[in-house]
């Protein structure tokens, strides 16, 4: 009886170990089938992404740019250009562009441009409006001839324009500012003459240039061709005191329409009580 069950544990032994080496290649007969289902869904997945892709992109490419975008601009920067920055053309993906970064790209490389906007109009619409920067006077350089070309607009940022400034006030500086760049200082307080010199209460005392190159005050030739050395209270910082500037300006335009005395040369028109007249004689 031992001997049988003996045998019997070993038949039952030799039993067990190939149904278990069938489970075993049964399991990894269905790993594999997995496996290359896996790579088969994955594969018709991508497929379908790329050619869904495909049908969707082919709905805001541009075919037409003249009918696909409206643009809004001013006189000086001409519309091909914005669009060629952008990056809108004919064959153009809109969904592909960076308009964003388009956008903040241009500004820099265009200083003449004070604002841009950009809204599109889904599927393949574009609207632009583009508002280009005002100049308040030309930018040159003491004591050079040549025009540097640049302007100045009533924030103090420099760009480059030369059609319809020739009527400009001039402002010179010591050191040329470059377009993209904003001035500082003295040439900053120029602006601040200028624009208060533009207003109607001064419609006598147009500004015609401004030596912005002195440290202690600015050099004014006005339209009437009096001259003037005019300083006030922290000039060309951000704590400007322009009521001072004001009060300084109505005491120069009072003294000025006086006529006091026709062999003044120049006004000089540094503190808010007194204007002083530089004449080479003593008044009588």
């Amino acid at each position: 009886m031992k001997i049988f069950k003996r045998k019997n544990t070993r038949h039952r032994r030799q039993h067990s170990m190939l149904r278990s080496s069938n489970s075993r290649r049964h399991r990894g007969g269905l790993l594999a089938l997995g496996v290359i289902f896996a790579i088969v869904l994955s594969g018709f997945m991508a497929w379908s992404f790329v050619s869904l892709r495909r049908v969707a992109g082919a709905q805001y490419l541009i075919t037409n740019v003249a009918k696909q975008t409206e643009i809004v601009c001013d006189e000086h920067i001409p519309a091909e250009v914005i669009l060629e920055n952008l990056g809108i053309c004919t064959g153009a993906n809109i969904a592909e562009i960076d308009f964003q970064k388009k956008r903040e790209e241009l500004l820099k490389r265009i200083p003449g441009l004070l604002s841009l906007s950009i809204t599109l109009q889904v599927p393949d619409r574009i609207h632009i409006e583009a508002r280009e920067r005002t100049p308040v006077a030309r930018l040159e350089i003491k004591g050079r001839k040549k025009s540097s070309g640049s302007v100045v607009d009533d924030n103090g940022r420099v760009f480059t324009r030369s059609a319809g400034t020739r009527m400009l006030p001039v402002i010179r500086e010591k050191y040329p500012t470059k377009p993209g760049h904003d001035v500082k200082e003295k040439a900053l307080a120029a602006i601040d003459v200028i624009r208060l010199c533009n207003n109607d209460d001064f419609s006598d005392m147009r500004v015609l240039e401004i030596d912005a190159a002195n440290r202690d005050f600015l050099s004014v030739v006005f339209s009437s061709y009096d001259r003037a050395k005019i300083a006030w209270r922290d000039m060309g910082k951000a704590t400007s005191d322009l009521e001072e500037l004001s009060t300084i300006m109505h005491n120069l335009q009072s003294a000025i329409r006086s006529k006091i005395d026709s062999r003044v040369q120049i006004w000089v028109a540094m503190d808010p009580k007194y204007i002083y007249a530089d004449t080479k004689e003593a008044i009588q």
